[in-house]
């Protein structure tokens, strides 16, 4: 019964997150927002939890809140285009940003997104952010420097002290939300070359995290080595160390942006060193301790050819050497 609503369901999916991005109205975009959120939440209730529940309806009320900010924005017309002469027309990116999760108006995100299942974190990650980024960026684009800005600073600084798997990952999110803005910036190619990598390496992150069921930084002590350095790898690549997949999607946005906006490069690659460190941190912290087995793992053979996994991630340096 699951994989013929997994069946019905993706179609949908599919549907919410195009139409968006193909309407010709608000009222059209704000219907395949809604159609996204019910589809989503459909999804969390299909991979239960014991959080699931909760999480749902905090998500659904918070989603509430920015679908009834934008019906009435444009209900009363106050869809106005790159004009601050009234803070009202912040209105509709602010109640979008709310959906996505995007900084200055996060707080919800780590303590709801957290605990979902996982795979509705995935495409929290992914495919929630697609439409609100790219509707944003279209009609509001002088404003979302500023929130480009506040995502990357925002992103790094949070992770710091977090030792929740999940929320490291929705801070890392924040801040590789400020790097898509900046793809935007140059052109929608870059933008989604950047997306795709991006989605990639957390499809990966997330497929040894379901299996393994973590959901703290500690239990990874507990996995093989070869499947630490998966992980590791993996984490190191989001943040954008060489030669690694994320480096060469950063390295894009640096080589055509670097010479006509220095300062918000800079700035983006100050803040992508501080996430650096942070999982660093936990990289040395783990691999360096002998392996020991925890009652809260699960047993099983990972089936995964995890060698392969990794090679992915080296290939960055190759891609590298393509284009330039």
């Amino acid at each position: 019964m699951k994989n013929i609503n997994l069946i019905l369901f993706f179609p949908v999916f599919l549907i919410s997150v195009i139409l968006p991005l193909s309407a010709s109205s608000w009222l059209l975009i704000w219907i395949g927002l809604e159609m996204n959120l019910i589809t989503f939440l459909y999804l969390s209730l299909m991979f239960k939890n014991m959080f699931t529940s909760e999480s749902s309806m905090k998500y659904f009320l918070i989603q509430a809140v920015g679908s009834m900010v934008l019906l009435i924005s444009f209900s009363v017309s106050l869809i106005t285009y790159e004009e601050w002469a009234s803070p009202i027309s912040l209105f509709p990116p602010l109640a979008l940003m709310l959906k996505s999760g995007m900084a200055p108006v996060h707080g919800w995100v780590p303590e709801i997104v957290s605990k979902l299942p996982s795979l509705n974190i995935l495409f929290f990650f992914t495919f929630q952010k697609l439409n609100p980024l790219l509707i944003c960026f279209s009609s509001w684009s002088y404003f979302m420097i500023w929130v480009l800005i506040f995502n990357v600073v925002v992103g790094a600084i949070g992770g710091l002290g977090e030792s929740s798997l999940f929320k490291l990952l929705v801070y890392s999110s924040i801040n590789n939300m400020g790097w898509m803005l900046l793809c935007m910036i140059e052109s929608l190619s870059l933008f989604f070359i950047y997306f795709i990598v991006y989605s990639l390496l957390n499809l990966m992150i997330m497929s040894v995290v379901k299996f393994k069921n973590t959901k703290w930084l500690l239990q990874l002590k507990s996995y093989s080595s070869l499947e630490k350095l998966f992980i590791y790898v993996n984490f190191l690549s989001l943040s954008g160390l060489p030669p690694l997949l994320g480096f060469f999607s950063k390295w894009l946005v640096i080589y055509f942006l670097s010479q006509n906006l220095v300062i918000l490069v800079s700035l983006s690659i100050f803040f992508s060193v501080i996430t650096l460190f942070y999982y660093l941190k936990s990289v040395i912290s783990s691999m360096t301790c002998y392996n020991y087995s925890s009652k809260w793992m699960l047993k099983g053979t990972y089936t995964y050819n995890i060698s392969v996994l990794i090679f992915t991630n080296l290939i960055g340096v190759f891609l590298l050497n393509v284009i330039f």
